[in-house]
């Protein structure tokens, strides 16, 4: 009203002064609407409420210049400063959607790149926060075959007339049946389990064939790190009765000796870490050519002969399957 009051008789001069102060004011009032409004409504009403005061402004406009028969080219300017000033505020909007969409998109990309993710060289780029991790357990591995291992051996040849060589085969098996009992506890029956979970409550996971499942991939790692915070509370006596049971019959009556038993309990606390590294670190007994840079001789053995592997004494480690050697194995050879 106060617009169509001061227009009426408002000349051609004073007409444009008052459309130009308020196409000022409505850019001005959009921009910071579009820039600042969190709600999309808000900024929706304010276009709307602009539009209608540019409207009633080209009305007011015709009127006048249809009784006067005049200033087509005023009301045309109106027409075009109307259009212009929509299209503006629409190109405001879309570029503020865009930036909207633009920080969307880097919160994602931040989002997926703090997800833990498969290390290729646990060695090298391991998380020293986390006491449970590759080169802690290489010294862990080593003191196994420094102390219980020599413990075991000393044992079995005091209270048995088995020969030494069945007693380093059945030690390097016992290892490999531990590290193979942990493997498939945290990947296959883990995976079972995230699959059932009532298998947890009626205790029949234990000897149930799981070989077909697997962790997916977008999980061995979170999966792993909680498992690593609490890495000694795994009930190594479970582990052992699996490990029994993978035992050939020729090795059957060393399993019931006291330090055997030590022994075998150790191994399964050693190689539970080693299988919840992500990617696991890895046991081998494959090679069958002696290497100097992989192995090491059992000291009966000639050096100078060694060339074919006869039996692993001492399984080699390394940071995972195919990665950096982190302990020699110790063979027998001819």
């Amino acid at each position: 009203m106060w617009l169509a009051k001061h227009m009426k008789d408002a000349t051609q001069e004073k007409l444009l002064k008052y459309f130009e102060c308020i196409c000022i004011l409505l850019r001005t009032f959009c921009i910071l609407f579009v820039n600042h409004c969190s709600q999309e409504n808000r900024c929706m009403h304010w276009f709307f409420f602009s539009s209608i005061i540019l409207c009633k402004f080209v009305c007011i406009c015709k009127k006048r210049d249809s009784r006067a028969g005049t200033n087509n080219s005023l009301t045309s300017k109106l027409e075009r400063s109307t259009v212009q000033l929509c299209n503006d505020l629409q190109e405001e909007k879309q570029e503020k959607g865009e930036h909207s969409v633009g920080n969307l998109i880097d919160k994602q990309n931040v989002s997926k790149s703090m997800l833990p993710i498969g290390r290729t060289d646990n060695r090298l780029v391991e998380n020293i926060s986390e006491k449970c991790r590759p080169s802690n357990i290489a010294q862990l591995y080593n003191t196994l075959e420094c102390q219980e291992w020599v413990d075991a051996k000393e044992t079995l040849e005091d209270i048995t007339d088995f020969r030494e060589e069945d007693i380093l085969r059945f030690i390097c098996a016992c290892v490999l049946a531990s590290y193979q009992c942990c493997m498939e506890i945290y990947d296959a029956k883990i995976a079972e389990l995230l699959r059932k979970p009532t298998l947890a409550i009626s205790n029949t996971l234990v000897g149930r064939q799981t070989a077909g499942n697997k962790l997916l991939e977008n999980m061995a790692d979170s999966i792993g790190y909680q498992l690593r915070q609490n890495c000694h509370d795994i009930n190594s006596d479970v582990i052992v009765g699996m490990m029994s049971e993978k035992m050939t019959f020729e090795f059957k009556a060393f399993i019931q000796r006291h330090l055997v038993q030590k022994f075998m309990n150790q191994c399964t606390k050693v190689t539970w870490q080693m299988v919840i590294q992500h990617p696991p670190m890895w046991l081998s007994v494959e090679d069958q050519e002696f290497d100097d840079e992989k192995h090491k001789l059992w000291w009966s053995c000639d050096n100078t002969a060694a060339c074919r592997i006869d039996f692993f004494v001492w399984p080699t480690l390394y940071d995972y399957k195919n990665g950096n050697l982190l302990i020699k194995g110790c063979v027998y050879t001819s």
